[in-house]
């Protein structure tokens, strides 16, 4: 017999458009999960990364931490009036937080939202127990020269459980200036020999602080994108949309 579903952390609820990815510019309530032991240095939500003791909600009060799912169901659905039917869950990193959302997605998806998760791909086993209950997964593959760790035997795992998936996946790969384009082109040629369905990014690297790409960043994307043109037909380069909107 299981225990009940423990409660999750999160460092904000809010609404806003999705910024990054072949879905950008969709309306979305976004829930922010806290926590990550990633730590990408080039992270504009580093205050994402440790468990606060409240976060914002869209439109009301401070909410205590943790949250009840059934509380977080009814956050969302506030937040989501009049019409909004997309809930993205991102962080931190939301799949660090498995049984919270084993326990949320099945009360989200029976009030008729549909679910995006946004996630750095390093965790296959969550990933995998989750698949059931989203429609999309966006999931990115980080480059070792950016930031000085290698996920590829994660980000492989990662994508392998999603080639046999039926939903929307995408893969982000977000490539600054300094990274040898080799290193770029392989790991679009690795992932895409994994998962050939996902749809491939190339995100030109953003300082925290800064809507404007990286100097040179965009021209190793364009560059790569050219090149790959017939074997990725659904390859696109895209920044980050929100926030050259001002949006969150």
């Amino acid at each position: 017999m299981t225990g009940p579903a423990p409660p999750g952390y999160l460092a904000g609820l809010f609404r806003s458009l999705q910024g990054e990815g072949p879905w950008a510019g969709r309306p979305e309530v976004f829930l922010r999960l806290a926590g990550c032991s990633v730590g990408c240095p080039w992270c504009d939500t580093r205050d994402a990364w440790e468990r606060p003791p409240s976060f914002p909600v869209a439109g009301g009060e401070a909410e205590p931490n943790p949250v009840e799912a059934d509380r977080a169901v009814r956050l969302a659905k506030e937040a989501a009036r009049p019409s909004c039917k997309w809930i993205s869950f991102t962080g931190g990193e939301p799949l660090e937080q498995g049984p919270f959302l084993r326990a949320l997605l099945p009360l989200l998806r029976g009030e008729g939202f549909f679910l995006h998760l946004e996630t750095a791909g390093v965790h296959p086993g969550p990933l995998e127990s989750l698949l059931p209950f989203l429609d999309q997964v966006s999931m990115d593959w980080k480059l070792p020269s950016l930031g000085g760790r290698d996920f590829r035997p994660a980000h492989k795992a990662c994508l392998r459980v999603l080639s046999s998936w039926e939903g929307g996946k995408a893969v982000k790969i977000v490539v600054g200036a300094s990274c040898p384009p080799s290193e770029a082109e392989e790991a679009l040629g690795e992932a895409l020999g994994i998962c050939p369905d996902a749809r491939p990014v190339l995100q030109p690297l953003t300082a925290p602080a800064s809507a404007e790409p990286e100097p040179g960043a965009l021209d190793l994307c364009l560059a790569l994108a050219w090149k790959w043109g017939e074997r990725a037909p659904s390859l696109r380069v895209l920044p980050q949309v929100h926030k050259l909107l001002g949006l969150p």
